[in-house]
């Protein structure tokens, strides 16, 4: 069953060919890019962890349908792909937790509002100031914590080029035939 445009990012039924597959996961990702420049911590002090939450599960959704679609249309099962959009929502929800907190502001003596995790970054220095020399623990999981999205980022876009490359083994759909006058 071919997939039509109105059910594309809706329902991981059906099937997907590689082209359109391409043009969707490139709007899933570049709709991903602009919500997470657009949700700065003065946007998340206003509207709250909420709205970033319901859009990213959504996304994480569409990503998981068009990936199950492609998937579908090569023949291959849909585990890996449900497993990875799983794993992100979790990640989301706890990224979600995390900017929650750190949007919550904190006033200063001087009565300016600053940010808690302005304030964090400031203990994190510190502790790291006070350290042996050596990178040490503190380093490393500060080192993690800034790499690992961009890592898993990096994997799940060459997931979708390797899945978007891959090979259709469904038949093209026949156009409807005009019964001869």
């Amino acid at each position: 069953m071919q997939t039509s445009w109105g059910n594309l990012f809706v329902t991981p039924s059906g099937t997907l060919k590689p082209q359109p597959f391409a043009i969707a996961a490139i709007l899933i990702y570049v709709f991903n890019f602009i919500l997470s420049i657009a949700f700065n911590a003065e946007t998340m002090l206003r509207a709250g962890v909420i709205p970033l939450l319901g859009v990213q599960l959504a996304l994480t959704w569409a990503w998981y349908a068009v990936h199950a679609k492609r998937l579908r249309d090569a023949g291959k099962g849909t585990t890996v792909a449900a497993t990875i959009a799983v794993l992100y929502a979790l990640f989301a929800i706890g990224f979600a937790l995390l900017l929650s907190w750190a949007a919550t502001p904190v006033n200063t003596a001087d009565g300016e509002s600053k940010s808690s995790l302005g304030m964090l970054i400031v203990i994190l220095a510190v502790a790291y100031a006070f350290n042996t020399g050596d990178f040490g623990t503190l380093g490393l999981l500060l080192v993690a914590y800034l790499l690992l999205p961009v890592v898993l980022s990096l994997a799940v876009v060459i997931y979708s080029v390797v899945v978007g490359m891959r090979k259709s083994v469904t038949p093209e759909p026949i156009p409807p035939q005009l019964p001869a006058a």
